[in-house]
């Protein structure tokens, strides 16, 4: 029989296993309370923002207008129907151009309730001007 591992033995470890996940991971991660305010950003470096500028603050704080309608229509639309909902979109960020798709989904408690909105935006960047050069070059 297999012992369980340290890790495995704790399920105070989880949260902390699961923070270092989503700080781990490529895709930038946001948890947003149902007013759109985020109280979690994994600061992945793309946008070369920290933490302590995005906790607290709504897209229209940090993303130009037009994005942040679009961000804000989406995030709305997951609190309304309590689906997820995935789209791209092509923003300038420091006079460089990002492709992301983002995909926005509930966080629901036990009882079913919403309590939180998650965001994981991966950057597709790379593949959409490879997309566009080979476009180009047909």
């Amino acid at each position: 029989m297999k012992r369980a591992t340290p890790v495995l033995k704790s399920r105070k470890s989880i949260p902390e296993l699961l923070r270092c996940l989503a700080d781990s991971a490529d895709s930038l991660i946001f948890l947003q309370e149902l007013d759109g305010r985020d109280f979690y950003y994994n600061h992945t470096g793309v946008f070369g923002l920290k933490p302590c500028e995005i906790i607290g603050k709504q897209a229209s704080d940090i993303f130009p207008p037009r994005i942040a309608s679009l961000i804000n229509k989406n995030f709305r639309k997951v609190v309304k129907t309590g689906k997820k909902v995935s789209f791209q979109f092509q923003l300038h960020w420091k006079n460089k151009p990002f492709w992301l798709a983002d995909t926005k989904f509930p966080i629901k408690n036990r009882r079913g309730r919403i309590i939180a909105i998650a965001t994981i935006a991966r950057d597709i960047t790379r593949r959409m001007i490879a997309e566009k050069s080979l476009k180009e070059s047909e």
